[in-house]
C-alpha cells in the first residue's frame, strides 16, 4: 500500500500553474497556464523548516507542508484550497527512493486574503 493511501486522510486542491512572460511594460511577470487538481495531505509545518525559513527571512506566521504522491506544479504555483490562496516557497523536494514511498514535499504559506468561493 502506498504511503499516501496508507495514511487514510486524502485532500484535494488546485494548482494554478504559472510561468513568467514580459508584459507590456517588458517586466517579467507570472501569468497562468493551466489548472490541475492534485490529491494531497496538508498539515503544519516541522520547526526544523520554520528554522530553515527563518534564516532566508521569509515570514513564517503560517507555513504548512503540502505532501502529494506528484506535485504538478514548481516555486511559481499557486494552491487553491476552497477560499484560501497558498503560495510555494521553494522548490518541492521530490523523494523518490521507493515506488512505495515516493512523493513531493511542497512549503505553502498564505498569499492572501481569502477569496470568493463562487
Amino acid at each position: 500500500m502506498a504511503m499516501l493511501a496508507s495514511t487514510g486522510g486524502t485532500h484535494t486542491v488546485t494548482v494554478v500553474l504559472r510561468e513568467m512572460r514580459v508584459d507590456e511594460a517588458r517586466r517579467q511577470v507570472p501569468v497562468e497556464v493551466d489548472r490541475v487538481l492534485c490529491t494531497c495531505r496538508i498539515q503544519p509545518a516541522t520547526s526544523g523548516d520554520v528554522e530553515r525559513l527563518g534564516g532566508t527571512g521569509t515570514a513564517v506566521t503560517e507555513v504548512y507542508r503540502l505532501i502529494a504522491a506528484e506535485f504538478p506544479g514548481d516555486d511559481l504555483s499557486l494552491v487553491l484550497d476552497g477560499p484560501m490562496v497558498w503560495e510555494v516557497i521553494g522548490t518541492p523536494r521530490r523523494h523518490r527512493a521507493s515506488r512505495m514511498t515516493a512523493r513531493d514535499v511542497v512549503l505553502i504559506t498564505a498569499q492572501h486574503q481569502p477569496r470568493e468561493v463562487a
